[in-house]
């Protein structure tokens, strides 16, 4: 009988990169927040693979224990904020760090194939959100923002990652959109947990992220895009089952508009002989039709 893993190993293995690749990709190296430009408040270094983040046990301290508001949901929604999405709070929490913090910053350093890249966000009054290439966030605030430099990492991570993925995505999904309904895939809202597979992104978050309106179908086919589940003969048909669809709305809009066009001449040709809307085109044994009642006139 083979033996069974062991789930409960003394030595936890750090990941292994495929050969030829030194690490990840895609990593956070670091994220921080800061009270202004030159006042550090909070330093996380992060690592390749797991990270386990912690605060100390207030219940030991003396202090009433806050074992739901020691900050975890906002750390990650910070670190999503570094990575392109809109929202990084709530609006009732954004004005409170707004009056606390008014010139407050929050950044990470993100290895993008061994590249740094600085995703430096706003705490207090919005605006002056950049990212740039540099070795640390203390140089990208030093540098500061510059004209041409990006809002968001997005087009760095679509060009890298998904450029074949733009053809192919659904038509409610533009470019620009790719890596933020992805990332609402892979980071999902911790209010989703109980709510179905597809369901992403929660209403009470307030992230703005597109993929918090998108139907089922459009987030299973970016899903198995991303996964390369989806073949080129699916695709395709996918496509023509759009050309398809497009089709037949046309179609329905012309018919519609046909109709109206009738309608509204029929009416012009009975006002004109002054006759009533019960009067149709042939004669009846009880009145005279439209042809018969032109022809007369």
């Amino acid at each position: 009988m083979a033996s069974q893993a062991d789930l409960f190993a003394p030595v936890m293995k750090p990941p292994k990169a495929p050969e030829g690749r030194p690490g990840p990709r895609l990593w956070v190296r670091r994220l921080a927040i800061f009270k202004d430009r030159q006042t550090l408040i909070r330093d996380v270094p992060l690592k390749p693979g797991l990270n386990i983040i912690w605060t100390p046990d207030m219940s030991s301290s003396g202090r009433r224990a806050l074992a739901h508001g020691s900050g975890k949901t906002t750390f990650c929604r910070l670190l999503r904020a570094c990575l392109g999405e809109p929202g990084y709070a709530t609006d009732a929490q954004r004005l409170r760090l707004m009056a606390r913090l008014p010139n407050g910053l929050f950044a990470a350093e993100i290895l993008i194939d061994g590249v740094c890249w600085v995703a430096i966000r706003p705490l207090g009054l919005p605006g002056g959100e950049f990212v740039v290439q540099a070795d640390t966030i203390e140089d990208a605030i030093a540098r500061g923002r510059s004209d041409g430099d990006q809002g968001a990492i997005d087009p760095v991570i679509i060009g890298t990652f998904f450029p074949t993925l733009t053809g192919a995505t659904p038509p409610e999904i533009g470019r620009e959109q790719v890596w933020d309904v992805l990332r609402g895939w892979l980071t999902r809202d911790q209010e989703c947990r109980l709510a179905d597979i597809l369901a992403w992104r929660s209403s009470q978050t307030q992230t703005r992220s597109r993929a918090q309106v998108l139907g089922e179908t459009a987030k299973l086919t970016m899903v198995r895009l991303a996964l390369r589940a989806l073949d080129a003969e699916e695709r395709a048909a996918a496509a023509r089952e759009r050309d398809l669809v497009a089709t037949v709305e046309d179609e329905r809009r012309r018919h519609a508009y046909q109709q109206q066009r009738y309608a509204d001449g029929l009416k012009s040709v009975r006002l004109a002989l002054g006759v009533s809307d019960e009067v149709g085109f042939e004669d009846t044994i009880d009145q005279r039709g439209l042809v018969s009642l032109a022809e007369a006139a």
